[in-house]
């Protein structure tokens, strides 16, 4: 299939055929202004407020902008590529390298008690109205009214009030704090921390739904650099790029998310010139088009994890000597190797290694099944035990690593049944939190060690699907949040690392690679820790 048939069979081709562009779109393996993506899901929803899906992501990069974001340098693993720049700066407000977007400037309390944002003037959104301090504040009220994912972003900085949020003039909005948060300018740059035009939501919000949320379901509000032209859900998805957007019209003017459901399928279209980029494919297909003639790949250490969830409320993972048992017999060496396809390696910490203040664990690192058998002996199950684990049907590469790992665990007892589960409800099941094992990857947004181990560990966080409780790990991480001294800080996290990587509630497996597969031609791309693309960011050479 080539690309113009490949449109001419979407839904893409009806929804171009709204704007002049079908013909560059359909020009096969040419500079065009368009970019297509094939992705494994169109966007379920677009409330950032709710909806993380695969699809979701990258579109509302697409249609919204945040405030701010990090300054970006060049990849030093792949040098078509940036990355975002995480390195520590002490002369810098909050120690990091960053730029405005939304906010043209702004000023942070020495001890981060406070920030104050000057917006741009002018700023339009896709409906034609001007960024003002209000839509700051109404983006703000609005998480904290529906305590969903927003809800989580405001804790973490102890933002608990709209009287917090305040209106010091028409492009100038400020936020207070009881107490310093250190992570208050790194959330500021999470893009679903993006601003949301207040005005066309309060047109469109009723009495039963005055936060707009089915509204924003099926339609955007935002500032950003393309604005959506149409959305089939499990087809495609379609954005045009704005003539207004404040920072300058995109290089490329039409962005398309085609569903294609099968890996092997979007490896093959972007091979054969019918899409752009392909989308979260399986190393082993990122491996075999490296030598394709139309094909670059730009593969970029990230901010991934790929691990095992042990239920500790339940036995036997009850015991942290099972569960560090489970983590000592994985075959991690071959499953780098055969699985990842070198693309990714041993992951050997709690969270990701790209953060400032990773402290590197040494205990799994490698297979050990005589120091495993000794645990669970100790643990008192010399003749092992049967379990399960569940995984993502939709996610090849789990299935082999899982084959490998029931083989290991073979050697020292443990039965392990595998399985499979629908894309379309694995979320669900991994959320109620009742299995013994689930497969996940995942990443924290943030570069931050207190937003990561808040994120999974905190025994009160939504994303602790491990059921981990350690009141020692809550306290020091509720005492951290508030910890204005930099050093000190680190210096709690690092323990609580420590503490962490000895109660394992985590099988330890890879820290995989982020690999891009892209047209050749197609420029631009930005790594940034939330492992999705920006439309915004790409051109053709």
């Amino acid at each position: 299939m080539d690309r113009r048939s490949f449109l001419k069979n979407s839904a893409a081709a009806s929804a171009l055929m709204t704007v002049p562009l079908a013909s560059k779109v359909a020009s096969a393996g040419k500079k065009s202004n368009s970019l297509i993506f094939a992705s494994p899901g169109t966007p379920q929803s677009l409330d950032s407020e709710f909806d993380t899906s695969l699809g979701t992501f990258d579109f509302i990069s697409a249609c919204y902008d945040s405030l701010i974001a990090y300054d970006t340098i060049p990849d030093p693993k792949d040098p078509d590529a940036k990355r975002e720049d995480l390195k520590k700066y002490p002369d810098r407000p909050s120690g990091h390298k960053m730029y405005g977007k939304l906010a043209e400037s702004w000023k942070i309390a020495p001890d981060m008690t406070s920030v104050t944002f000057n917006l741009r003037k002018g700023v339009k959104s896709h409906w034609g109205n001007e960024l003002t301090a209000e839509d700051v504040k109404w983006s703000w009220d609005r998480k904290l009214a529906l305590g969903a994912i927003g809800g989580f972003f405001a804790s973490v900085i102890g933002l608990s009030k709209p009287e917090q949020i305040q209106v010091d003039g028409k492009y100038t909005v400020s936020f207070r704090l009881d107490k310093p948060a250190p992570m208050l300018m790194r959330l500021h740059r999470n893009p679903y921390n993006n601003i949301l035009d207040s005005k066309k939501c309060k047109e469109v919000a009723t009495s039963d739904d005055p936060w707009a949320k089915e509204w924003l379901k099926n339609n955007v509000a935002g500032y950003g650099p393309y604005n959506m032209v149409s959305i089939d859900r499990g087809a495609s998805a379609v954005a045009k790029a704005r003539k207004d957007y404040w920072n300058g019209k995109p290089a490329i003017d039409t962005f398309i998310m085609q569903e294609v459901t099968s890996s092997s399928q979007r490896a093959q279209l972007v091979k054969k010139g019918s899409v752009d980029v392909a989308q979260f494919l399986t190393p082993l297909e990122v491996a075999s088009l490296k030598n394709a003639s139309n094909v670059a790949i730009d593969s970029v250490q990230s901010s991934w994890m790929d691990w095992l969830h042990l239920n500790c409320a339940e036995k036997p993972f009850n015991d942290k000597r099972v569960r560090q048992a489970m983590n000592y017999a994985f075959p991690k060496a071959a499953a780098i190797k055969s699985v990842y396809q070198t693309y990714g390696k041993v992951l050997e910490g709690v969270m990701p290694d790209i953060y400032p203040g990773y402290v590197p664990g040494t205990t799994y690192n490698k297979q050990n099944l005589d120091k495993a058998r000794d645990l669970l002996k100790d643990a008192g199950y010399p003749n092992g035990f049967e379990t399960y684990v569940i995984y993502d049907a939709g996610q090849t590469f789990q299935e082999p690593l899982l084959v490998l790992y029931r083989t290991a665990l073979e050697q020292i007892g443990v039965k392990l049944t595998l399985k499979k589960t629908p894309s379309a409800s694995y979320f669900k099941e991994i959320v109620a939190k009742k299995h013994p094992m689930t497969f996940y990857r995942d990443a924290p947004w943030s570069p931050d060690p207190g937003y990561a181990l808040n994120l999974y560990y905190l025994s009160s966080s939504f994303v602790n699907y491990s059921n981990y409780n350690n009141p020692e790990v809550d306290k020091i991480l509720t005492a951290a949040a508030s910890e204005g001294n930099a050093a000190a800080r680190f210096e709690m996290l690092d323990k609580c690392q420590s503490i962490i990587l000895d109660d394992a509630p985590v099988v330890l497996i890879s820290n995989p690679d982020f690999s891009l597969v892209r047209n050749k031609d197609l420029k631009g791309y930005t790594y940034r820790t939330y492992n999705h693309t920006c439309a915004g960011d790409f051109y053709w050479a």
